[in-house]
This record gives structure tokens, sequence and C-alpha cells, in this order.
């Protein structure tokens, strides 16, 4: 059941709770926020314009369940947030929030917040690189116009070589090969990525210039001898932003290393020889010993230290097959170091993000409370609402009935067409057609197609799924056809297509037991969602709800 109850808890607190997965992608600063305009009060605690504001937020990432035609439906977002209000009081009533594992998830996500956020805060006003951007943009996009000699045995690829070495014409020796049929010519009208090549072609690419010879270069199974004709650098928005980004998060990563590096000497005093002396593989004291071991490695300035015991637990948590197996594979000491240092760092990060006062800022402590309502809502669900729900075979089947469209694959059509430009040339062929010319004599002898290259073109022949994403007016030319007809499509951008039909392929439903277990939960997702919206109703009973703001 627990699978269920995520996948609602999901729907409903992606907006109404959307607050610590914002922040943690966000740019903001850590900086006190105003109050904002009251909506509505939950037991005389407010909902403002600024909670309104993340449930609409949410709605232009994905969340569409509160719009409605003609605009936003204010009174059910209002809702679900009053709802959702409502719900966290009377978990908190029932002390879910006091729960051992509530309280030791929100400890976790608490420290992992305040090292995060102190993370944007030291990195937050790098900027990438420009001429690293440039030099791997370059290499990104860089093209080659090139052509190439090619042999199948190296002592005729050498001898050609020593030629061009001499002064012989790279064209004239190219002739002078292939009409002896010593080799093969491969010549590249268009440029080619840099990216594309072979990576014995591209490195020897690297050290010329336009119009030089390379030397023989051994490919796969084959020698070849290129010459250079073209490089070119073609614009590319789209990579040159992709590589900025990328730029941009290493030098954030390094700085991030080198932040913490001096947040340890800051803060941290280790006891390097104890850390190289310790040995969790020997079996003298035995790993268990170590775990409950007090000796310090690591003294923090103000906060618990770091000592072996500390470090045992943290391996036993790297070892997802157990410490047994890690020992008798010799991987226990090698790890050793990465997580005493990354225990360290997380326990420096925390303690310079206190004193930075990270903690008392509102963007912090509403990321955290968030956090802590997502889960203490989704307990109450677990524990309160899913025990009750109860499903019988019958309602699958109902709501297979009702939604058979969203389990039949779409009608799928073979096709193939013509392109005009003038509606009378587009309608002979159509007669012709009609009138039982093979297909391919009427492409053959028509007058009036449009070439290739005509701009807005739309590739129709093949395969096609009846769907509204076909292009405008599309899917009603295509349904109720038969195979042999033909009919007339005009695009949006003034083409006739005549469009021959091949093959119909009905739409047909999927057999319910193949969907019987997606349709379960799209059942019991709604009926929870239905049991919580009862359970919120009935609580306006013990919480008083006021409305404030007109129109919601």
């Amino acid at each position: 059941m627990k699978k269920i109850f995520k996948s609602t808890v999901a729907i409903l607190l992606l907006a109404a709770l959307i607050g610590s997965a914002a922040a943690f992608a966000s740019d903001q600063k850590l900086s006190p926020v105003k109050g904002d305009e009251t909506v509505a009060t939950v037991n005389g605690e407010p909902i403002t314009m600024e909670d309104m504001n993340k449930v609409f937020a949410a709605m232009h990432t994905g969340m569409g369940e509160y719009k409605k035609a003609g605009g936003i439906n204010f009174q059910d977002a209002l809702k679900r947030l009053i709802n959702t209000r409502l719900i966290l009081l009377e978990a908190e009533n029932i002390g879910l929030d006091e729960l051992p594992e509530i309280k030791a998830a929100v400890e976790r996500y608490s420290k992992q917040a305040l090292r995060i956020f102190l993370s944007k805060e030291s990195t937050k006003d790098l900027a990438a690189d420009q001429e690293e951007v440039d030099r791997l943009y370059k290499e990104g996009v860089k093209e080659y116009k090139i052509r190439s000699i090619k042999f199948g045995k190296e002592k005729d690829a050498r001898k050609v070589e020593k030629e061009i070495l001499a002064g012989q014409d790279f064209d004239m020796m190219v002739k002078k090969k292939i009409s002896g049929g010593i080799a093969e010519i491969n010549v590249r009208e268009e440029y080619v990525k840099n990216k594309d090549l072979l990576p014995e072609i591209a490195e020897a690419l690297l050290k010329m210039k336009v119009g030089s010879v390379s030397p023989v270069v051994k490919a796969q199974n084959v020698f070849v001898i290129l010459k250079l004709d073209g490089i070119r650098f073609p614009e590319d928005p789209g990579v040159r932003e992709e590589i900025s980004k990328k730029v941009l998060e290493d030098k954030k990563g390094k700085v991030a290393v080198s932040y913490e590096e001096a947040l340890e000497k800051k803060y941290a005093k280790i006891d390097k020889k104890l850390l190289d002396s310790l040995d969790f593989e020997s079996k003298d004291p035995g790993f268990q010993e170590m775990l409950k071991d007090n000796r310090v490695l690591a003294e923090i300035e103000g906060e618990d230290p770091v000592t072996v015991g500390t470090l045992a637990e943290g391996l036993e948590k790297e070892f997802f097959h157990g410490m047994e197996k890690a020992v008798e594979e010799k991987k226990a000491n090698k790890k050793k170091e990465t997580v005493f240092y990354g225990i360290l760092g997380k326990r420096v990060l925390e303690k310079e993000a206190l004193v930075s006062g990270i903690d008392k800022t509102r963007l912090y402590k509403d990321t955290v409370a968030e956090y802590k309502n997502s889960i203490v809502f989704g307990t109450f669900i677990e524990k309160v609402i899913v025990p009750n729900i109860r499903l019988d075979v019958k309602e699958i089947t109902d709501y297979y009935d009702k939604h058979i469209q969203e389990f039949s694959s779409p009608e799928a059509v073979r096709i193939r067409s013509l392109v005009f430009l003038d509606k009378d040339k587009a309608e002979g062929a159509l007669n012709s057609l009609r009138k039982g010319s093979d297909y391919k004599w009427v492409k053959a002898n028509t007058e009036g197609q449009a070439d290739k290259e005509t701009k807005g073109l739309i590739e129709l022949d093949g395969n096609l799924e009846i769907s509204d994403d076909l292009a405008q007016g599309l899917p009603e030319v295509l349904q109720g056809a038969h195979p042999g007809d033909a009919r007339i499509y005009q695009s949006p951008e003034g083409h006739y297509y005549v469009i021959f039909f091949d093959e119909i392929t009905p739409s047909k439903p999927a057999p319910l037991e193949s969907v019987a277990v997606q349709i379960k939960k799209e059942v019991i997702d709604q009926k929870i969602l239905k049991a919580l919206e009862e359970y919120a109703d009935n609580l306006r009973k013990h919480y008083p709800v006021k409305i404030y703001k007109k129109g919601f």
C-alpha cells in the first residue's frame, strides 16, 4: 500500500507544499521575506497570497489540476490548501509529528538543507570562464571538410606517403592510385562533425592545417592518408549554453571542494596518525568493537567530535552487502579516508552554516517546515486513510469500461502521399487515383509536384498513429478511410497533400488483465483523495476556517 499513498501524496503536496524542492532548485537569496495579504485562516493560522502563488507556480511545472476553462480555479486551489492545513493540524493533534522516524527524517533533512544552502551561498557569484567555454564550444561544434585515400596494405600507403613528402601533388597521386586499383578515394563534399569521426582520424586532424596532407593513419583495419580542405565552427546556441552550464558546474564543484578543505582547517583538528593506524579488516579487536570505539579522530570546534565509532558506522552504511563481505574482499580500509572526510566535510559545512546564520533565514525555515509537513501528511495518509480504503473487482471493471479509450491503441494508417503547391494539380492527381490509376504511375507522370526542398513540407509517407499530435486538421482527414482511398489534405502552410491509403489498423483496447494493476492504482488514488476531502470537511467542525478575500 505504501507505493499507492506516496503517489497520492505527490498529487496533493506538489501544489500545496512545494517550498523545499523549489528552494533547493532556486537561486533565491537567504534573506527575510515580508508577510503577504491574508486570504484565509485555518485555526487562526493565515494562508497568504504567497502560499497561493506557490500553488500557481506548481501549475506551471505540470500540476494542472487547479486550472479550469477561462483561467485559474482559485477556489479549488484554496480549498486544497485549507484541506492540507486541516489534515496537518489533525496529524499533529494525534502526535504523528512526534514519531521517532519523523523526527529522525527531519533532522537528516535539516542538516542536508544547511549544507546545500551554504554551498549555494558560497558559489552564487561565480560565472563560467568564457575562455574555457569558447575552447570547449569549438571542440564541440568543430567540423572538417576532408578527402582521403584508403589503402588495404600498409606498404602501399607508406609508398604514397613518401611520394607526397617528395613533392608529388595529392590530387595527382589520388588519380594515379585509384586508376591503378591500389587505393580508394573518399571525398566529403560536406563538412563532417568532429564527434562523428573515428578517434584516430580526429586525432590526426587536430595536428593539421587547412591544405595540409597527413602521414599514414591506421584506422581500424585500413590505412588512410588525409587532406584537410576546410575547418569551420558553426554557431549553435544550444551547445554553447550546455557547455557554459557544465563549465560553471565544474567550477562550482572545484570551489566547493576548496571551501570545504578551508573549513576543515578552520574548525577541525584531525588525528591523522590515528586515522592511518586504523585497520577495519583486522580480527583484533574486530569491526563490532570498533563501532563502540570513542577515540577521537577529529575535534570540531564547539561540536561533537568524529570518533572511530562514527567512522565505523559510516563504513557500515557504505557497504550495502554487509561489512563481513567488505572485510573479506579487502575493501573496508580502502574506503576509510573517503568516508572519514565525507563525514568531516558534512560536519564543518553544518558548523559554518550555523555560524553564518542560515538556520535563521526565512527560506531555510520554510524549507525544513515544508519537508516536515510533507512526510507528516504522507504518514497520516498511510496510517489513518489507507487502512480504511476498500476495493472490489467491480470497481476495476467499471473504471475500465468508462475509460476504455485511455486503454486503447490509437487508430493507425499506412499512407503514401504526393505534394502540390497548386490545388488544381492536386485534385487532378486525386481523381486519377480514385479512378484506379497506380500510385507509382501517378507519381511519375503528374506535373506540379512540390520539390523536396520546399520549406514547410511534412513527411507523411509511412505509418501514422491518428492522434491530436498530428498537424492541424490532419487527424480529421485520416479518420474513417479504407485501404485504396485517396484524399486531399491542405496544410497550414498552404501545401496540398494527396494521401493514398495502403492499410488501416483500427483502434484496439488492451485486455483488462494487462491494465488491471494500473486501474487499481488509479481507483485507490481517487478513493484516497475523496476520503481526504471528506475527512477535511469533518475537521472544519473542530478547527475554524475563515475566508477573507472575495472571489475565493
